[in-house]
């Protein structure tokens, strides 16, 4: 069962905020847990490549080439876990007094996280790449950050009400620039299936447009005491 706090309670019982803050510090701790064993999980399906390779006395470089599909799989939902992981670290902060929505929505979105080896290994397949089979990968990563940005909402929130200084006042920024390049990406690879996946590309864009949504006036809107702008 989730733990919540009031306005007031959290200032005026010190072991409270420090029971809310513990509790959040080993949820944290969870979902690294969590997000670690599926970027695991992405190797399963291609440690079972070495047994059927050696018996078909395959080298080295034609296991590489005859499942390159699910190698480029594997490496870029690697990549992409560790980046919304990356991203999570700095949103996600252990001294945020724990309240029950912040933990739903941190459920949900590791939730995704442990869906995507499963997309992986349906991408990396022989099974034909057709709209469903693009919706379910580039819909999870999609789903994802958006829920990275409810996260970071709720997280800045719980920081104001309980009177923490924020690091980063922009730190809603990254978020909406992962979400809205990848639902970009999705809704072009619907309606290019045949380019699919490489509209993945669109997300070296991220960097760019949290600076142009940083530029735009994106910040948290209350300051604290040694709050940084990056």
């Amino acid at each position: 069962m989730t733990e919540t706090y009031s306005d007031h309670g959290s200032h005026e019982d010190p072991g409270q905020m420090r029971t809310l803050q513990a509790t959040s510090a080993r949820f944290g701790a969870f979902t690294d847990a969590v997000v670690a064993i599926a970027m695991t999980l992405l190797i399963l399906p291609l440690m079972e490549l070495v047994p059927e390779a050696a018996a078909q006395h395959l080298t080295a470089a034609q296991l590489l080439v005859e499942h390159e599909g699910q190698f480029l799989a594997f490496a870029l939902s690697f990549v992409l876990i560790g980046m919304f992981w990356f991203l999570h670290h700095r949103i996600f902060r252990a001294d945020t007094p724990h309240d029950g929505r912040r933990g739903v929505v941190n459920l949900a979105w590791m939730a995704t996280i442990v869906f995507l080896p499963v997309v992986t290994a349906m991408t990396g397949s022989s099974m034909p790449t057709d709209r469903v089979m693009i919706a379910l990968y580039i819909g999870t990563l999609a789903l994802s950050s958006w829920l990275l940005l409810v996260l970071t909402g709720l997280e800045l929130r719980a920081r104001r009400r309980a009177r923490l200084v924020t690091p980063d006042r922009t730190l809603l920024a990254a978020p909406l620039a992962m979400s809205l390049l990848f639902t970009l990406a999705l809704a072009l690879a619907e309606v290019a299936p045949s380019v699919s996946y490489f509209f993945l590309f669109l997300m070296v864009l991220t960097g760019p447009l949290r600076r142009l949504l940083i530029r735009l006036g994106l910040r948290d809107r209350e300051a604290g005491v040694g709050m940084v702008e990056q």
